[in-house]
């Protein structure tokens, strides 16, 4: 789908530490990124700090999955608040709870997703 829009996906590892992550963000530069994805991954969140300082200093646009990291810092978030996503697995035990069978019950997005700046 990348491709079909004209954009030019460039995935890059990181390595451990922060010469890892040092090396992904020259790899970035070195491809000329435009912006930063951050998948919502335990490694990324824990290590968010040293992601935000390097997309500062570079700088590189970065959105990330979870809302609170955008509040410690990152450019912007686009996805569900740890409460939007408690809220909305109380509402699928309720209804399972209630008789509905759980392979009838929507798994898409019934809301639009939170957008977190700063």
């Amino acid at each position: 789908m990348a491709q079909a829009t004209g954009i030019q996906l460039h995935v890059t590892a990181v390595g451990s530490g922060r010469e890892g992550y040092e090396r992904a963000f020259e790899s970035m530069a070195d491809a000329h990124v435009d912006a930063l994805l951050v998948p919502a991954c335990p490694r990324f969140v824990k290590e968010a700090p040293q992601i935000i300082e390097l997309a500062a200093q570079r700088p590189i646009p970065a959105v990330y999955e979870w809302p609170p990291i955008a509040e410690e810092g990152g450019l912007m978030a686009y996805g569900p608040t740890p409460p939007e996503l408690e809220e909305r697995a109380a509402s699928f035990v309720d209804r399972i709870l209630k008789g509905a069978k759980p392979g009838s019950l929507p798994v898409g997005n019934q809301r639009s997703s939170s957008w977190s700046s700063t």
